[in-house]
This record gives C-alpha cells, sequence and structure tokens, in this order.
C-alpha cells in the first residue's frame, strides 16, 4: 500500500510539473521573444544602402547603424550630400 501511494505522489508531482515546462516551450518569455522577432524583420547595411541608392539615384558613401534602422550617406548625380534614414524594416 505503502508503495502505491508513493507512486501516486510521484505521478502527480510529475503531472503537475510537466505543464510548465512545456509552457516554457511553447510559450518562450515574451520579451525575448519580441527581441528575436524584431532582429529577424531587420535588413542589413547592404540592404539600406541598396534602398538609398535606389531611391536617391546617388552614391552611398556611408551607412551607419542606429536603433530604428541605418543613417545612409548619399552623393546624389547634383553633387548634393544626403543623408537618408532607412528604417529596420526597410521602410
Amino acid at each position: 500500500m505503502k508503495l502505491h501511494a508513493a507512486l501516486l505522489a510521484i505521478a502527480l508531482a510529475l503531472s503537475v510539473a510537466a505543464p510548465a515546462t512545456q509552457a516554457q516551450r511553447f510559450a518562450p518569455d515574451r520579451g525575448r521573444y519580441k527581441e528575436d522577432r524584431e532582429q529577424a524583420a531587420r535588413i542589413s547595411a547592404a540592404q539600406a544602402a541598396e534602398i538609398a541608392r535606389q531611391r536617391t539615384g546617388g552614391r552611398v558613401l556611408s551607412v551607419k547603424s542606429e536603433r530604428d534602422g541605418y543613417q545612409v550617406k548619399v552623393l546624389t548625380p547634383s553633387g548634393d550630400v544626403r543623408y537618408v534614414f532607412v528604417s529596420a524594416s526597410g521602410r
């Protein structure tokens, strides 16, 4: 009878602990998950340079990474230097 009670207690403990582990596996920390999604959606500096080049028709001089995207320095066909902001999503 004691063995039966011990097995029942172990089974009960495992059934209570298992959902927490499953919840962690299928619902990761919301903060980290959000950062992962943002990181995955972020374009590269080369892509930002190409977007700025297409928008202005000029030559890209430099690309500086910023929190929300990229600041791209461009020499326009008319000889002016312009700064173009390209968001991290490519807009």
